[in-house]
């Protein structure tokens, strides 16, 4: 039997929703975009691969992600707004969000201080509403953000998501591969497999601020075991000295954002929000 592609869904109706084009390609399957048939909304569907429908760890992930998620509603969140499971296809309906994502934006090389500073704000409001709701993100990084032209910034990619406070053991999957991407992922993680919570999304948005600034991130390498052993050493370029010039509070504040002392990070989204839009005044 041939195995069926990403492209063969397209024009087909699944959970509702014309598939109309492919977008990307995650960790749990393909993501569309799509149509509602019934109100003729434009909507990005994720839709599990067909290995992993079979696998019951992705699809208990993907139905925390949804139920962890469901009526959240921030200017800087993609929402996720249902999920169908009435037969195979799994599928994910989320907003449709149309943006440049900021990984391929760093590409081109380091932001301008001023649009850094202002996806930075946002998105430390995306998690502070996160964490006043008792979530944590869990995988914040620039591939998982989308700008607008207007410069709105969306944090998306969801499927980490979990209530703090709630784990009973390491954040590892039932294989053993750690939950979230090395050298965004706080070294308390990295380094001892603690539990999530708003002090590591912090390390993350610090991290994430960090690249956008520079260009590249904070602790890069060949191979993951490389980032892992310079993250490990706290091989980390100095900000300052990558980047001459930047206002030392910018540099204060992200300094203490990545921390590898947790109690020494600046624990409120809201905060850092304030503390750089008075840095972008």
């Amino acid at each position: 039997m041939q195995r069926e592609r990403a492209e063969d869904l397209i024009g087909r109706v699944l959970g509702g929703v014309k598939i109309d084009a492919v977008l990307g390609r995650g960790s749990l399957g393909v993501v569309f975009r799509g149509t509602e048939t019934a109100t003729g909304r434009t909507v990005a569907v994720k839709r599990l691969s067909p290995k992993l429908e079979r696998d019951s760890e992705a699809v208990q992930r993907l139905m925390r992600e949804f139920e962890t998620t469901r009526g959240l509603d921030h200017p800087n969140l993609i929402r996720n707004l249902r999920l169908h499971t009435l037969d195979s296809p799994f599928l994910l309906i989320m907003e449709y969000v149309v943006g440049e994502n900021l990984q391929n934006t760093l590409k081109k090389g380091r932001l301008h201080r001023k649009k850094a500073i202002s996806i930075g704000a946002q998105l430390a409001r995306a998690l502070g509403y996160l964490h006043g709701k008792g979530i944590v993100h869990r995988d914040v990084k620039p591939s998982n953000v989308l700008v607008e032209a207007d410069g709105t910034a969306r944090l998306g990619d969801l499927e980490l998501v979990k209530r703090f406070g709630t784990s009973k053991g390491r954040e590892v999957t039932a294989t053993g591969v750690f939950l979230g991407t090395p050298g965004f992922l706080a070294p308390e993680i990295a380094i001892e497999g603690v539990e999530a919570n708003p002090w590591t999304d912090m390390y993350s948005l610090g991290a994430t601020i960090y690249a956008m600034l520079t260009g590249f991130p904070p602790y890069d390498g060949a191979n993951l075991i490389e980032i892992f052993r310079k993250q490990v050493a706290g091989d980390l370029d100095p900000l300052a000295e990558v980047v001459p010039g930047l206002p030392s509070a910018l540099v204060d504040v992200v300094e203490l954002l990545m921390a590898r002392e947790p109690a020494k990070r600046i624990a409120r989204g809201e905060e850092v929000a304030r503390i750089l839009d008075l840095i972008q005044a």
